[in-house]
């Protein structure tokens, strides 16, 4: 129970409405939600990082998708287009939702 809120909170996408969540000052964390929001054009848009993304998204089965628009990938298409993107960011910490 609160799983999901407890990584929202470490994940800084969230505050407590009491209280206080501390650690990892000024880590720079990477989040994957549940149901990752991807913005609006390609999946190779959405992922960036050039050539690395597209490695990226070839290693997560994507690449015949990449000039896919992101609004008609279906839920695991569109889950693993977001994983590819945190793993391209410069993250210290990942947290990851029900990958």
């Amino acid at each position: 129970c609160g799983k999901s809120t407890l990584l929202r909170f470490l994940a800084r996408e969230a505050e407590p409405e009491a209280g206080e969540v501390r650690w990892g000052r000024g880590a720079r964390v990477g989040f994957l939600s549940q149901q990752p929001a991807l913005p609006a054009g390609s999946v190779r848009d959405a992922v960036g990082g050039g050539w690395e993304g597209e490695a990226m998204l070839d290693r997560l089965g994507m690449a015949s998708l990449v000039d896919a628009r992101t609004d008609e990938l279906s839920g695991g298409q569109a889950k693993r287009t977001a994983l590819a993107r945190l793993l391209c960011g410069d993250y210290e910490v990942l947290i990851l939702d029900e990958p």
